[in-house]
């Protein structure tokens, strides 16, 4: 499983073939969330941000012979800055994650003790954000988040290193809307995760 072999500053190369052409980018682990990993932002030739939003991308884990073919890449901006979020399609392995419940992936604006935030990912007893603020771990933030509102106490706390901060959050009550949720999200990564890589017209084409 992906998330088994990329920890945090584990370097990568990024490999993505197009129709057209064939690119490789170097990155890092910045953020390992039991199955969901972020990753530093590349760029091309031109200095421009990639999004990795055409053809099939796969991650070699440099210094092996580990590679994960036909992998999503998710872009994460918050306030101009960003990073990458991905996830394997292989099922994942039964592991003991600081947040036993599975994750799945948001990428969605939210409000976070009424600052401006990024919700990064949501599980049945937790969630995690990316601010531009720094607390310390063990306090409270209070997530309010498509009218849905509820605390959750900081678990890990990562700072990376462009002005944000990343919390993993684990949630104390769970009103029923959040939970309600979080099940609508299960569907919307289970679909996302079993649908090819770059749309089933591009897969036709290379046919």
């Amino acid at each position: 499983m992906l998330s088994d072999k990329l920890k945090e500053g584990t370097e990568v190369l990024l490999d993505n073939k197009t129709k057209d052409s064939e690119h490789y980018y170097k990155s890092v682990v910045i953020v390992e969330e039991g199955s969901l990993i972020g990753l530093a932002p590349v760029t091309d030739e031109d200095g421009d941000f990639v999004d990795f939003s055409d053809g099939e991308t796969s991650i070699s884990v440099i210094g092996t012979n580990d590679v994960f073919e036909d992998v999503k890449i998710l872009p994460v901006d918050f306030h101009g800055k960003r990073i990458y979020l991905t996830y394997g399609k292989k099922e994942e392995a039964t592991r003991n994650y600081h947040r036993e419940f599975r994750r799945f992936p948001v990428n969605e604006a939210c409000k976070v003790n009424d600052y401006d935030a990024k919700l990064f990912d949501v599980s049945e007893q937790g969630f995690a954000v990316i601010l531009d603020r720094q607390y310390k771990p063990g306090l409270w933030l209070e997530l309010n988040w498509k009218g849905i509102k509820l605390f959750g106490k900081i678990m890990q706390a990562k700072d990376l290193d462009n002005g944000n901060w990343f919390y993993g959050c684990k949630i104390d009550e769970i009103p029923n809307n959040y939970t309600k949720q979080v099940k609508m999200m299960q569907i919307d990564f289970e679909y996302l995760v079993n649908s090819p890589v770059g749309g089933t017209e591009e897969k036709e084409k290379k046919k």
